[in-house]
């Protein structure tokens, strides 16, 4: 039974840090600074459990005590399982913290209990084993060898679970619950571990039962009730899905008549009025986008980077079928296959000759491009965030050539960027601004949608390399919503350096 255990601690470690991690996510990003933190403060934790279990198993090897230490460490994690969302939530919306602070805090909050009460495990385990089985002094090598390799193993195999099964079937909340479940049972073995051969024969059948059954209650009825009260984020979801990229909740807000769907961060990744047709349902930046571009539009290849859930796509294809624009194309990427379902079944995202829907990473579909060149673009729709932030190798100058090179001579580039008159968000807009500038001879940036004492506000950017007839009449059409207050930047983001981090917090 003690391998059985040494196994499951050595998964559920693997399995509290990659899970903890898309947990902290929505939060704080998902860059080398969570990981680094979350990797830095998991492994400081360990070597203390390490250090403690040694000291623990030479005053007191019982495989009651390494028992409690085990189930202690399960209702650690069941209280985080509870806590993380509100806790991550107050961290990050009423303290402003440098991200450096905010990781490490979050990191400490979620793993270094755990993490050390798991740690105590191994070398406790091991002393444990070796004095049940009265090993000789020299068979300890080959004891202690067997429950590092048991454990590794383990580790393995939580680490592939993980990420190919439990976060994209089960989601975040069911992973909380059943890392508990798996540590209560693993607590549970220990604790029947120095009984006799018959009672443990008896009490293993009983607890391969009990299993069986926690597992089905974890995985067959929590997800049926991931909308009640504790487990739907906003008070006004419909409907709520963990993905393998992000947390989604459908959102009715009938005092407006709209529908939108947010990330766990409270970010809108897309927002319509109910009700209405494809294009009379667009609200905010896509329907300045839309008054203007598609009536530009006769035959042309649109591509758009960052569908979601296919708002402007379908007013486009809608525009197109009213008006009979048979040679049109839509080529829309979205590395999300989710949140593709979720358009068709809560957006009226329909499915069109004219419309292919790709999923992959937009960065990686660009590559791909780059490579062939007998494709090319008219209009390029730029839209790609993730929790409300854009991920440094998406603004690169390599990712602005790769577009450029799938570009028609007379194409438009339009981005959709998040920006302010000061502080990060205006950072953030110059270096777009600053990138956009190494590659195209031609940029336009407009301001829609003022938030906040209009200090935040929507832009839409323009980059082209020929001013056309048909790009001066989009100019004149916006010309009364242009910025010009944007400055060029002093470095430049690569592939090799993009510091995307400190645009986003005050470093």
């Amino acid at each position: 039974m003690l391998e059985i255990v040494s196994f499951i601690i050595g998964a559920s470690i693997m399995i509290i840090e990659i899970a903890g991690v898309r947990v902290i996510t929505p939060y704080l990003g998902s860059n080398f600074i969570i990981w680094t933190s979350t990797i830095g403060i998991i492994m400081a934790s360990l070597s203390i459990g390490y250090y403690i279990g040694g000291k623990l198993s030479d005053k007191n090897s019982s495989s009651k005590t390494l028992s409690l230490i085990i189930f202690s460490a399960g209702l650690y994690t069941l209280f985080t399982a509870f806590t993380q969302f509100p806790f991550l939530k107050f961290l990050i919306f009423y303290n402003s913290l440098n991200i450096y602070i905010a990781s490490i805090i979050a990191s400490l909050y979620l793993f270094v209990v755990p993490s050390i009460l798991l740690g105590i495990v191994s070398p406790y385990i091991i002393k444990l084993a070796i004095h049940q089985r009265n090993i000789l002094v020299d068979e300890t090598g080959k004891i202690i060898g067997k429950f590092y390799a048991i454990s590794t193993i383990g580790s393995i195999v939580g680490t592939f679970l993980c990420g190919f099964i439990l976060v994209v079937f089960f989601g975040l909340e069911v992973i909380s619950f059943a890392i508990s479940a798996f540590i209560f049972i693993a607590s549970i073995l220990c604790y029947l571990s120095d009984m006799t051969s018959k009672k443990k024969v008896f009490s293993s059948i009983i607890i391969i039962q009990l299993c069986f059954l926690l597992l089905s209650f974890l995985f067959i009825e929590i997800p049926k009730h991931t909308n009640s009260k504790y487990f739907k984020v906003y008070g006004c979801s419909i409907y709520s899905k963990t993905t393998p990229y992000q947390y989604l909740s459908v959102c009715d807000f009938e005092d407006d008549n709209t529908r939108a769907i947010t990330n766990l961060a409270g970010g809108y990744l897309s927002l319509i009025k109910k009700n209405e047709n494809p294009i009379d349902a667009i609200v905010g930046y896509n329907e300045i986008f839309f008054s203007v571009f598609p009536k530009k539009i006769k035959k042309d290849n649109v591509l758009i980077l960052g569908n979601s859930v296919g708002v402007l796509t379908n007013a486009v294809l809608f525009y197109a079928n009213e008006n009979n624009l048979q040679n049109i194309h839509i080529d829309a990427v979205e590395i999300d296959k989710y949140i593709t379902e979720i358009g068709k079944k809560y957006f009226n995202l329909k499915e069109d000759k004219k419309l292919k829907i790709i999923h992959e990473d937009g960065r990686i579909y660009l590559n791909k491009m780059a490579l062939n060149p007998h494709k090319h673009y008219d209009l390029i729709y730029w839209d790609m965030y993730s929790q409300d932030l854009i991920k440094g190798h998406l603004i690169t100058i390599d990712t602005f050539k790769n577009i450029n090179s799938i570009l028609s001579k007379d194409g438009i580039l339009v981005l959709n960027i998040f920006a302010a008159k000061e502080g990060l968000y205006n950072n953030f807009l110059n270096q777009v601004y600053t990138n956009l500038s190494t590659i195209f001879p031609n940029i336009k940036v407009y301001s829609f949608d003022e938030y906040d004492g209009d200090i935040y506000f929507s832009a839409i950017i323009l980059a082209y390399n020929e001013e056309t007839e048909n790009i001066k009449q989009i100019n004149s059409m916006l010309k009364d919503t242009e910025y010009k207050d944007v400055k060029l930047r002093n470095i430049v983001y690569t592939d090799k350096y993009a510091p995307i981090e400190k645009l986003y917090w005050n470093l």
